[in-house]
């Protein structure tokens, strides 16, 4: 069975530029840590439905996460969460001036050519 295409659909509900991901590069390791000198910043406006985060998704959150302050972001845009290993930090969102740490990804792009992500307020 061939996947649904679902970007025009996700694209027809998404708020047209009201969203910025902002993505950081990993950087480089000095002594077993990652120098912020290194790394660098990108700033995009995507489109993006937005909704409050519902009971279920919010059960994906670790813990100290699962407050009322989180929203779900569902993009066609590329979205992602912190890679220890990889020393890549989370993608940040900034919706209506407010600023979002992407922490659980479903990502669909191999199915539906889309992604979910929960994300946390930043700073709570």
């Amino acid at each position: 069975m061939l996947p649904l295409d679902m970007s025009e659909v996700v694209n027809d509900f998404a708020s047209p530029s009201g969203v910025r991901l902002i993505q950081t590069s990993p950087g480089l390791r000095e002594k077993g840590r990652i120098d912020p000198s290194t790394q660098s910043q990108t700033s995009t406006d995507i489109s993006a439905c937005v909704y409050p985060t519902t009971g279920e998704e919010t059960k994906m959150l670790p813990e100290a996460r699962r407050t009322e302050q989180n929203l779900t972001f569902v993009s066609t845009s590329v979205i992602s969460v912190a890679n220890a290993s990889a020393g890549t930090p989370a993608d940040q969102l900034v919706y209506q001036g407010v600023t979002y740490e992407a922490h659980t990804l479903l990502n669909w792009n191999d199915d539906g050519s889309f992604c979910q992500v929960v994300a946390a307020k930043v700073g709570q």
